[in-house]
């Protein structure tokens, strides 16, 4: 009787699901709330899509934008560039063929105011070899007014060149000296109280001889400062020695290098570590 009961209750199982997978199946099918239920689904999932697709398609072409846009940058850019190269070389042949027209020039004039031995087209190409073309224009322009008629007056006249020439190059080397004195005397008033006790500090802690000892230093000074511009206030500085405290660690650093490369290239080295 268990057995047929359970049979039987088995077979009621199933034939009840059967009916209500049949009322589910009529439901979903004509039910017009799950009818609508599923067109809003299916509304959703189609604005989801097409949300998605439409943000997929401005994405492309933000990067097609920003592509082309840096395609055409780019290619300005190179433009200009061969423009101002178009530009410069133009410049540079039209200042050869002036200078070319100036030495020719005073080449012409030079024999025919200059007859004398051993003033002949030779040494007026030795002359334009030697000077500049606003030096051999100011040169003409004295052939032509008479101010120089002989030979001696033209070694006069190449002598005074030369002094004024370096005259100039003296004065210029004094300006970029002085410049350089006063660039870094900006640096050090730039520079705290604070700044220069680390830098003193930091050139003894960091001695001659230390691998990259001056980039240390500038890091250690709080990097404000660059590692050029820190050698130079501290060349300029009286309080601040250059060398730093000697140590057992940065001699043996230099009894390494000797031992490991060559007499001179080991000095080499050293000199530039410090």
């Amino acid at each position: 009787m268990e057995r047929e009961n359970k049979r039987m209750k088995k077979e009621l199982f199933k034939k009840e699901r059967i009916r209500l997978n049949r009322l589910v199946n009529l439901g979903q099918q004509f039910d017009p709330r799950i009818i609508e239920w599923r067109r809003k689904e299916e509304e959703i999932k189609l604005k989801r899509k097409e949300e998605q697709r439409r943000k997929k398609e401005e994405k492309r072409k933000r990067e097609e934008d920003k592509k082309r846009a840096k395609e055409e940058k780019q290619k300005r850019e190179k433009e200009e560039e061969e423009r101002l190269k178009r530009e410069a070389q133009e410049k540079k042949e039209k200042r050869k063929e002036e200078e070319k027209q100036i030495a020719e020039k005073f080449k012409e004039v030079f024999l025919e105011k200059i007859k004398e031995e051993k003033m002949d087209k030779y040494f007026a190409n030795e002359i334009i070899r030697k000077l500049n073309a606003e030096e051999i224009q100011g040169f003409t322009d004295k052939l032509e007014t008479g101010e120089i008629k002989s030979g001696k007056q033209v070694k006069l006249e190449l002598k005074r060149i030369s002094e004024e020439r370096k005259s100039r190059l003296n004065e210029d080397k004094i300006k970029e000296k002085h410049e350089q004195k006063m660039s870094s005397e900006m640096l050090a008033k730039k520079m705290t109280e604070e700044e220069m006790r680390l830098l003193q500090k930091g050139v003894n802690k960091y001695p001659s001889g230390t691998h990259n000892r001056w980039s240390r230093i500038a890091t250690f000074i709080g990097g404000r400062f660059s590692e050029h511009e820190v050698v130079d206030i501290a060349r300029k500085l009286k309080n601040v020695s250059m060398k730093g405290k000697t140590n057992s660690k940065v001699k043996l650093f230099a009894v390494n290098q000797k031992k490991t490369v060559s007499t001179k290239v080991g000095r080499d080295r050293l000199i530039k570590t410090d």
